[in-house]
């Protein structure tokens, strides 16, 4: 009974996985910074940029919350937004340094967070889920 539920649910996990549409990244802005008064936070603001690649791989990498993840993730004062194709929808985009995004459409906002340990390499601060450590 247990093998059985098993193969069951690896199953549905492999379909759903199939089902989750491609992203396709149709733009990428200049990152976006707002006032700080952290020099060198604003100095590695202004020097970070994401390629149409490193956003596909960001969402790929990132998980999808119900809302905002804000609290577990620290916030920059910018920000790297644009659009993106997915499931045959064009979504906004807003990607923060610190790791967390959303996607806009209309009246609908999808949050994510990006926590794997390859995002580092994609933002400014990635997240420790605000241990303290």
């Amino acid at each position: 009974m247990i093998g059985r539920s098993l193969i069951i649910l690896m199953a549905t996990l492999a379909t759903m996985a199939a089902a989750e549409p491609s992203i396709e990244v149709l733009r990428v802005d200049a990152v976006e910074v707002t006032a700080d008064t952290d020099k060198s936070l604003l100095e590695a603001c202004r020097s970070w940029s994401l390629s149409k690649a490193q956003v596909t791989e960001f969402f790929r990498l990132a998980q999808e919350y119900e809302i905002s993840p804000y609290a577990s993730y620290y916030q920059t004062p910018c920000s790297i937004t644009g659009e993106l194709k997915s499931g045959g929808e064009v979504w906004s985009y807003r990607i923060n340094g610190g790791a967390t995004a959303q996607w806009m459409k209309g009246d609908i906002t999808r949050y994510w967070g990006c926590s794997k340990p390859e995002c580092e390499k994609l933002v400014l601060l990635p997240t420790d889920f605000m241990r303290g450590d």
